[in-house]
């Protein structure tokens, strides 16, 4: 009878340590499943901050550049051989060079005072659909200089001023000098020309630049 209480309480005992042993389980498994779902849930919510993704856009696109800072850059390029001197207003601009307000945003225009420097650069950012007229009012303005006697001694500069467009953009860039006081005919076209050149390789590279 004694043995048989002993057996008894052997397997009670035994069962006991089975059924806590269970329960131990199963807290550790809620326990896991808890922390597991607390990882998702965080992940799910935390910003992406892998390389090469980002939640702003990329800096530099051409809307970024405005017309001020294209001037300083065009300017800072001839440095001492930028000789316009007198910005133009609205009404400066129509009487100059026949643009008028219904076919712009935005402008600058300088012109030199001097009677006897015909430099000049305009910036000009069209209305959509008004470049073409914008580009010929320049060209027009162009063709008048190299009629006009008052400008026979500077005719080369004249010349080899140009008449420039990218995109709703228009320039007309007459700046620089030769360098040269001996210079004439061809030659003196030929540096006058390359003074141009560096106005526009400006504006390109400004524009790259802005991309």
């Amino acid at each position: 009878m004694q043995k048989m209480k002993r057996l008894l309480c052997l397997c009670l005992a035994f069962s006991l340590a089975g059924l806590l042993t269970g329960c131990r389980r199963n807290v550790g498994n809620t326990t896991s499943t808890v922390e597991s779902n607390y990882n998702d849930t965080l992940s799910s919510t935390m910003p992406n901050t892998s390389p090469g993704t980002s939640s702003t856009p990329p800096a530099g696109s051409a809307q970024n550049g405005s017309l001020e800072e294209m001037y300083e850059h065009l300017k800072s390029t001839y440095g001492e051989a930028y000789y316009p001197d007198r910005r133009l207003d609205a009404a400066g601009l129509t009487e100059t060079f026949g643009i008028s307000e219904e076919l712009y945003d935005e402008f600058i225009a300088e012109v030199s005072q001097d009677n006897q420097k015909p430099d000049a650069l305009v910036i000009v950012k069209a209305k959509e659909g008004k470049e073409q007229q914008v580009e010929d009012k320049l060209n027009a303005y162009r063709r008048k200089l190299l009629e006009d006697t008052q400008w026979e001694g500077s005719k080369e500069k004249i010349e080899a001023s140009r008449v420039y467009r990218n995109g709703s953009y228009v320039f007309y860039v007459m700046l620089g000098e030769a360098g040269d006081n001996t210079l004439s005919g061809e030659g003196l076209m030929e540096a006058l020309g390359k003074e141009i050149d560096r106005g526009i390789d400006a504006i390109e590279d400004f524009f790259e630049r802005m991309m």
